[in-house]
């Protein structure tokens, strides 16, 4: 993903978001991850041990409930902790919303989901329903399209605890497959 930040000084591409927090915060030249795939690494991430230790050593293996994660320690300090976004440490679980007690020290987990490579997720008309997943031919623009959407979340949350010690993570899906753009991306890409 570097050579597309235009931080890391890629000129085709315009990110000026992106730049601000590179030059606000710490930009990494030299990192690596533990596995390749997402759940392992996701697991790690979470937790700070290596696959194996965690039990989620590949996709579709969950990890073990008795983890600790760091959301649980920001948890036990005070911290309200929230989480949007793929989740996929639920082992073979079926696609969809993760239950609570899966959620791993993360209290908000109202937006946390099990695998979750679609390209289009819409709220509900009631606040207490979960939102609408689209199957994957669907995708979104620029209010359900999974990118926005969890941003927006992500957004409300800082919000609503910007007073408060808080630890939100948010877990985009893409650039998992399927490769589908956001028809504004689109249309800015095709001048």
């Amino acid at each position: 993903m570097l050579w597309t930040l235009s931080c890391y000084g890629c000129e085709v591409i315009d990110t000026p978001n992106i730049d601000w927090i590179g030059r606000e915060g710490a930009r990494l030249s030299q990192f690596f991850v533990n596995s390749a795939v997402c759940t392992p690494s996701r697991g790690t991430f979470l937790t700070g041990r290596y696959p194996h230790a965690h039990g989620a050593y590949r996709n579709n293996l969950p990890l073990d409930r008795d983890e600790m994660t760091f959301a649980e320690v920001f948890r036990r300090k005070g911290y309200d902790t929230g989480y949007a976004g793929k989740w996929h440490l639920d082992g073979m679980a079926r696609p969809g919303w993760v239950h609570a007690e899966r959620s791993m020290g993360f209290e908000y987990a109202r937006f946390m989901f099990n695998r979750g490579h679609w390209k289009k997720i819409a709220d509900t008309d009631m606040d207490d329903c979960e939102p609408t997943i689209f199957p994957y031919r669907e995708f979104g623009d620029e209010t359900t399209y999974p990118t926005d959407w969890l941003t927006d979340k992500t957004i409300s949350f800082i919000r609503k605890e910007r007073d408060k010690p808080f630890c939100f993570m948010v877990s985009i899906p893409d650039p998992h497959t399927p490769f589908q753009q956001e028809g504004y991306t689109t249309r800015c890409w095709s001048r």
